[in-house]
């Protein structure tokens, strides 16, 4: 059985950030899905005529850049939000709504002729 870690600064059970960074990096690049993207994508952007490895490490740099930018936009969106979902009447609303939407789609596609 996998070990959950917290990641909060005051929890008994709390690994240090380096330690999550090394675990997220490891899971990342073991990922198979990641090595095909990346096996498909880098060498479209490859001149065979110049060194290559700098070519990979500017791409490698980009790619770490934007993903950063990426999930760190997405953690700051996340913790607001779980904030908002502080109470049970939220979360209700918010189940009534989504599942109000997702039998609304149904329903369209139901209904929808080609």
């Amino acid at each position: 059985m996998p070990q959950l870690y917290r990641f909060t600064r005051d929890s008994s059970n709390a690994i240090d950030y380096r330690r999550a960074i090394a675990l997220g990096f490891t899971v990342g690049i073991s990922n198979p899905k990641d090595l095909l993207f990346f096996g498909a994508l880098f060498p479209n952007f490859i001149d065979l005529g110049q060194p290559q490895w700098s070519q990979f490490a500017i791409l490698a740099l980009t790619w770490v850049t934007v993903d950063l930018a990426a999930m760190t936009t997405y953690a700051s969106v996340g913790s607001t939000v779980s904030r908002w979902f502080g109470t049970p009447r939220r979360v209700r609303v918010f189940n009534r709504t989504t599942g109000g939407l997702f039998v609304a789609a149904g329903g369209a596609l139901a209904t929808s002729h080609r």
